[in-house]
């Protein structure tokens, strides 16, 4: 059930008005739950929202969308596992460590001089 917040007439309810404060569906209707997604959020050219949604609708709506949203948690790396591999591969690699810390010391040799 959704609450009405704007008088309009539902083409898809055999053109029935539902007027503010009324509720939606009207009896003998079934609610679409993309229908009233799109009635709750503001129309694109009217610039109104028309039904504002029940709670047990939200919580509906809310799980489609994470049902909906990759899983990307093994996709995408953390940021302690990118810092992890960065120490390993510095352990594995002793010289580029210490080529790294060469090439700071050389720009700061570099700006001492230019001064």
């Amino acid at each position: 059930m959704a609450k009405v917040l704007v008088t309009f007439k539902e083409k898809f309810h055999n053109d029935h008005v539902y007027r503010k404060g009324e509720p939606y569906p009207a009896e003998g209707f079934k609610a679409d739950p993309e229908r009233v997604k799109f009635l709750s959020e503001n129309h694109p050219k009217l610039n109104e929202v028309f039904l504002q949604a029940s709670s047990s609708e939200k919580q509906t709506e809310q799980k489609k969308e994470i049902e909906k949203t990759p899983d990307t948690k093994d996709a995408v790396p953390s940021a302690t596992e990118n810092e992890k591999q960065t120490t390993e591969e510095q352990d594995a690699d002793p010289k580029g460590k210490a080529k790294a810390k060469s090439a700071g010391a050389k720009k700061d040799t570099a700006k001492t001089e230019e001064k």
